[in-house]
């Protein structure tokens, strides 16, 4: 198994248990057998993390996964050591990884998108646990929503950039379109009050609400629409995105 697959199976197992933790179809075999097997998970990711996967999305995915797993077990040596390890590399990464202007080294909307995603869990984990999130975390995450805000056509769709390297748009005629922001884009609005993100996620979402609940529905509501989205040049990573004629 990669440790990115890892990662995202051990935070959703997390999720899972916590949302049925007082049903009565858990027993004490199957939560033991649950917790042992995120403990694993957790030594896996920590033993597999290298070098080499810093050229991709691994190492961040891992980073993540780790902090999931470190606060779960926060009052183990192993799980404090996991959770101090991944909060301070991933601090570290995203200054690396993410430039000034919230663009992407890899220019691919695919990738901004994933990453955003990531980087959007684990800030919206430490957070509610009032742990300390550094500054240049917080403004690189903004400016990345600001980005797929810019990005962001009218009915939600972004244009790929990069992978095709194109500017070709994908829609799909199912219920889930992975090419469409708009949920995600709730999620920013919430967080970072900006009316530009509000404007381009048209509404309120589920993905918000799972991830903020009814606080975070409070603060996109207040959120005032002054304008349209502008347009914008990101001179470093290529692209501009026009919003008039």
């Amino acid at each position: 198994y990669s440790v990115e697959e890892s990662a995202v199976r051990a935070m959703n197992l997390i999720a899972g248990l916590l949302y049925f933790l007082d049903s009565s179809g858990i027993d004490e075999r199957f939560l033991f057998d649950l917790i042992s097997s995120l403990y694993d998970h957790g030594i896996y990711i920590r033993c597999n993390l290298r070098e080499k996967s810093r050229d991709g999305f691994e190492y961040i995915s891992g980073l993540v996964g780790l902090i999931y797993l470190g606060m779960f077990f926060y009052d183990t040596k192993a799980g404090k050591g996991w959770f101090d390890f991944a909060r301070r590399e991933l601090y570290r990464e995203v200054v690396k990884r993410v430039r000034d202007d919230g663009t992407l080294y890899e220019r691919s909307t695919g990738y901004h998108r994933k990453l955003t995603e990531m980087l959007t869990t684990a800030y919206v984990l430490l957070k509610l646990n009032r742990f300390h999130v550094s500054d240049e975390f917080t403004g690189r995450l903004e400016k990345m929503f600001l980005f797929l805000a810019s990005a962001t056509m009218r009915d939600g769709t972004v244009p790929a950039l990069g992978d095709a390297d194109d500017a070709r748009v994908f829609r799909m005629k199912s219920k889930s379109d992975f090419n469409d922001h708009r949920d995600l884009l709730a999620v920013g609005a919430a967080l970072f009050g900006g009316s530009e993100l509000k404007e381009a996620a048209g509404g309120f979402s589920e993905l918000a609400l799972l991830l903020l609940g009814g606080e975070g529905f409070e603060k996109f509501s207040q959120i005032l629409q002054q304008s349209e989205i502008e347009s914008s040049i990101y001179r470093e990573a290529g692209p501009a995105f026009m919003r008039t004629e």
